[in-house]
C-alpha cells in the first residue's frame, strides 16, 4: 500500500525555526561508543573504530526503485570486487520521473508529501549493504532533471523560473530542509534502526554536482552549503556531510571552466567548512570539451590539484566520480589505472567508480542486464569489462591494505580505435612497469612484425603507414621486453578510413505538416515554455517558446527524436532561426548533437556561432538570423536509436521563439 506523509508550509515553518535554534554540531565527538562502527573525521584521514578508512567504491543510482534481485546483484558483486562504498540517489522529487513509472516508484511526489514506495526501496537497499560490509553515500537531490532535482523544487514553489532559485528561495530552502529531517529521522522498516543512527550510512551528501552558474563568485552555493550541512550536523551529528560537488576550482587567471570558477564553486572554500567533512572530485575529459582532450594527463593534473587543496585544508578527499565513455578515444583501462594509482599515492580517501550495474529484470538488454544508458556502465561479470574490474579490484586491496602483487601492464593509448585514421597513423604505447626496467617495445601488424617503437618520455611511438590499406579495421599488437627476460602483451584495432565518401540527405524532417515525432527533451539553466509546429518559418517548422536568462555560459535547451535507428547515417544536417530584432550581437550560439543510447556528444564546439556574424534571411516580411549546422556521428551511430540535438546559449539573454527546420539524416556513399 502506498503510504504518503504530509507536511504543511507551517510545518515547514517549524522546521526552520528548529534550524534557528538548536546549536550546528560541527563533527561527530570521540567518544568510542558514539562512534562505534561509524566513520569519523579526524583531520584529512577518515576513520572507521580507530584505523584510517580508505575505501575502493562505486555508484549506483536505482537502488531507491528497483528490485530487490537487481540491488541483490550490484551489492553482492560489489561485495566479490572488495569495494567498500556504494553512492547512491536518496531523491525521486516529483511524479513524472519515467525511469520509475513501471513499477510506479516515488519519495516526494509533491512538495512535503513523502511517498512510502521509494523509502522502503531505499530501506532494503540499506538492509542489503550492511549484510555486505558496505558503507553507503546517500545523495539528498540531484543538481540535474534526473529524478527531478533542484528544478522540480523550483517548478513546485513557482518561484523563480530557473534553477539557481534553489539556492536561494526561502520556500524551496524549508522544503529541501523539511525533506531531509523526514530523510534523516525515518525508521527503517526491515531493521527497525532509524537513518540517523545506522553506521550502515557513511554519508549524506547534500546534492550530486551542485553548480551556481548565476555567480561564479561562489557565494551562493557557499552560503548554501553552510547553512544546509549545519542543519544536517543539527539533527545528526553522527554521520559525515559532503556537498557532492565536481570539484570545480576558482582561479580567475585560469581560462579551464572547470578551473576558473565559472561554475559557481569555489571548492577551496566549500571543504574549508566545519560542517563539511570531506571534498569530492569527479571527472570527465570526454563530457569538459577540449582543454581536456589528453584526458589522462589532464585527468592526472586534476587530482593532483586536488590533493594539494585538500591538504591545505586538512581535509580528506575522495575521488568519488570518474569515466570514460566507452566511445571515446581515450583508452578506458590505461585512465583507470593510472587515475587509480595516482589517488592512491596522492593520499585520496577513496575511488568510486561510475558505473556499477548488473541484472535487469524489468527492461533489460539483449544480455538481461541493465541497459547501458551512458557508456560508462561496468558490469562485473561480462567479459568487455573484465580488464576494467581487475583494476578495481586491485585498487580495492590496496585502498584495504592488502599485500598486492601487481604485474606490469601495456596499452595501446592511439590511434583509438573509435577514432578514424588516414594515410598515417600515429601509434602509440604506454606501459606500466610497476618496477621492471623495460627493454624494447615492438609493434606488429599482420604485414609486419616486431617493428622497434622509439621511446619519447616514457611513451613508444612509430608512425605508421596506411595509405595503402582499404578502409576498414586492422588489427595491431604490441609486447613489451623487460630486463629480466618478461613480457606483457596487448592488442587492439586502427579503424581506417582513407577513402571518404560523398554525403547525401537520406531522410529529411521539414516540417511542412507537422512535428514529424520531433519534441522538446530537456532544459539546463534554461526554459521551455511550449513546443509546438508552426508556419512562421519556411514552409512550417518546430518552434520552442524560451527563456534564456544571459547570465552563465552555459544555458541549454534539447529537442529529440526518437525510436529511429540510426546505424546507417553518418551524420546530421539542420537550421536554427532566431527572430532578429534587438538581439545582442556578442552573444554565442553552441550548438552540437548527441546520440544515444551511450549519450555521446557530437560536434561539441565545432559549430559555436556569434550572433553578429550569422546571416539573416526574410520569413513573411520578418527578419530572422539563420545558423545551419553540419554534425557528423564519427562512427558512432551503429546501434543507437535516438537523436538530440542540443542547443547551448552563451551569455545571450532572450525570450522568445527559436525555430529548428531542415532536419537532414546524411548517409556517406563512395
Amino acid at each position: 500500500m502506498k503510504r504518503f506523509f504530509s507536511v504543511s508550509f507551517i510545518m515547514l515553518a517549524l522546521c526552520l525555526f528548529s534550524i534557528i535554534t538548536v546549536t550546528p554540531v560541527a563533527l561527530a565527538n570521540d567518544s568510542k561508543e558514539q562512534n562505534r562502527n561509524f566513520v569519523t573525521r579526524q583531520g584529512d584521514k577518515l576513520m572507521l573504530n580507530g584505523k584510517e578508512f580508505r575505501f575502493s567504491g562505486s555508484n549506483n543510482y536505482y537502488f531507491h526503485y528497483r528490485s530487490n534481485k537487481m540491488i541483490d546483484d550490484v551489492m553482492d558483486n560489489g561485495s566479490k570486487m572488495g569495494l567498500k562504498v556504494m553512492r547512491c540517489w536518496g531523491f525521486i522529487d516529483g511524479t513524472g520521473e519515467g525511469k520509475t513509472s513501471e513499477p510506479k516508484i516515488e519519495m516526494q511526489p509533491r512538495i512535503g508529501e513523502y511517498a512510502e514506495s521509494g523509502f522502503e526501496r531505499l530501506d532494503y537497499a540499506i538492509k542489503k549493504a550492511n549484510e555486505k560490509g558496505i558503507k553507503l553515500v546517500i545523495v539528498l537531490v540531484n543538481n540535474w532533471d534526473d529524478f527531478g532535482g533542484m528544478n522540480a523544487y523550483v517548478k513546485w514553489t513557482k518561484g523563480p523560473n530557473r534553477h539557481d532559485g534553489f539556492y536561494t528561495n526561502e520556500t524551496i530552502k524549508s522544503a529541501y530542509k523539511a525533506y531531509v529531517n523526514h530523510m534523516l529521522n525515518r525508521v527503517n522498516t526491515y531493521t527497525g534502526v532509524k537513518y540517523m543512527d545506522d553506521p550502515t550510512i557513511m554519508t549524506w551528501e547534500l546534492t550530486n554536482e551542485a553548480r551556481c552558474e548565476s555567480d561564479p563568485s561562489g557565494k551562493t552555493l557557499f552560503n548554501w552549503t553552510k547553512e544546509m550541512s549545519e542543519y544536517v550536523k543539527s539533527v545528526d551529528a553522527k554521520h559525515l556531510v559532503a556537498l557532492g560537488e565536481e570539484g570545480f576550482i576558482k582561479d580567475p587567471k585560469s581560462t579551464i571552466l572547470e578551473y576558473n570558477g565559472s561554475k559557481g564553486l569555489d571548492w577551496s572554500q566549500v571543504i574549508a567548512l566545519p560542517t563539511i567533512d570531506y571534498g569530492t572530485v569527479h571527472l570527465y575529459p570526454d563530457y569538459w570539451g577540449d582543454p581536456w582532450k589528453d584526458g589522462v594527463k589532464a585527468g592526472c593534473a586534476w587530482l593532483k590539484a586536488h590533493a594539494d587543496l585538500a591538504k591545505t585544508a586538512n581535509k580528506p578527499v575522495v575521488f568519488e566520480e570518474y569515466g570514460i565513455l566507452k566511445t571515446s578515444v581515450t583508452n578506458r583501462d590505461y585512465a583507470y589505472e593510472t587515475w587509480n594509482n595516482l589517488a592512491y599515492e596522492l593520499g585520496y580517501s577513496g575511488s568510486m567508480f561510475w558505473l556499477l550495474t548488473g541484472i535487469d529484470d524489468l527492461k533489460p538488454d539483449a544480455d538481461g542486464l541493465y541497459p547501458d544508458n551512458d557508456s560508462l556502465r561496468i558490469v562485473y561479470n561480462k567479459k568487455e569489462n573484465a580488464a576494467s574490474v581487475k583494476i578495481f579490484e586491485e585498487n580495492a586491496k590496496l585502498m584495504n591494505g592488502e599485500k598486492v602483487t601487481r604485474t606490469p601492464h601495456i596499452y595501446i593509448t592511439a590511434p583509438s580505435k573509435n577514432e578514424r585514421t588516414k594515410d598515417l597513423a600515429l601509434v602509440e604505447v604506454k606501459v606500466i612497469p610497476y618496477g621492471k626496467e623495460i627493454s624494447n617495445v615492438l609493434l606488429s601488424t599482420q604485414k609486419n612484425k616486431n617493428i622497434i617503437m622509439k621511446a619519447n618520455a616514457g611513451n613508444y611511438r612509430y608512425d605508421l603507414d596506411v595509405s595503402k590499406e582499404e578502409n576498414g579495421k586492422m588489427p595491431i599488437s604490441a609486447v613489451v621486453q623487460f630486463k629480466d627476460g618478461t613480457s606483457a602483451t596487448t592488442s587492439d584495432i586502427i579503424n581506417i578510413r582513407n577513402k571518404q565518401g560523398k554525403l547525401v540527405s537520406e531522410k529529411v524532417f521539414d516540417f511542412n505538416k507537422g512535428l514529424d515525432g520531433w519534441d522538446q527533451n530537456g532544459i539546463y539553466q534554461a526554459e521551455i515554455k511550449d513546443v509546438k509546429y508552426t508556419k512562421e518559418v519556411g514552409n512550417g517548422s518546430l518552434q520552442l517558446d524560451v527563456k534564456f536568462p544571459g547570465v552563465s555560459d552555459w544555458e541549454e535547451l534539447r529537442i529529440a527524436l526518437k525510436g529511429i535507428d540510426l546505424t546507417p547515417y553518418a551524420g546530421c544536417k539542420y537550421d536554427i532561426y532566431i527572430p532578429k530584432e534587438g538581439l545582442p550581437a556578442h552573444a554565442q550560439l553552441r550548438p552540437y548533437v548527441v546520440v544515444t543510447p551511450g549519450w555521446v556528444k557530437c560536434g561539441v564546439d565545432q559549430n559555436n556561432a556569434y550572433i553578429g556574424q550569422l546571416p539573416t534571411v526574410t520569413f513573411n516580411g520578418k527578419e530572422y538570423v539563420k545558423l545551419q549546422v553540419t554534425n557528423m556521428f564519427n562512427g558512432q551511430s551503429k546501434d543507437k536509436n535516438e537523436l538530440d540535438i542540443d542547443l547551448v546559449a552563451n551569455m545571450f539573454k532572450y525570450e522568445g521563439p527559436i525555430y529548428f527546420d531542415n532536419i537532414e539524416l546524411l548517409k556517406e556513399v563512395d
